[in-house]
């Protein structure tokens, strides 16, 4: 199930990606900017929280109600489903 959750986190994960690369992580000198990034940064810090905050409330929900069906302690539940989510992100980075 958190596989299926991670295909759909692309979107906002790539998103974050892209607002720090162009952001603050460009401004340490950590990435390059967009070369034809001009328009400022606002617009894609707003489109990344919503779809983040969309996408994270619709995991957790998912998440918190498979919890409770599962013998599996917290402590090893959550960052085993965190890192299934993480799974596609990840494959396509490399890629």
């Amino acid at each position: 199930m958190n596989l299926l959750l991670g295909v759909l986190a692309v979107v906002p994960l790539f998103l974050i990606w892209y607002a720090l690369s162009n952001g603050p992580l460009a401004a340490l000198g950590w990435t390059r900017p967009e070369p034809t990034e001009n328009d400022g940064m606002l617009i894609w810090w707003l489109l990344a929280a919503v779809t983040f905050g969309g996408f994270a409330s619709i995991w957790g929900m998912v998440n918190v109600w498979a919890r409770r069906r599962v013998a599996v302690p917290g402590s090893r539940y959550w960052p085993a489903c965190v890192a299934a989510s993480l799974v596609p992100f990840c494959l396509i980075l490399l890629r």
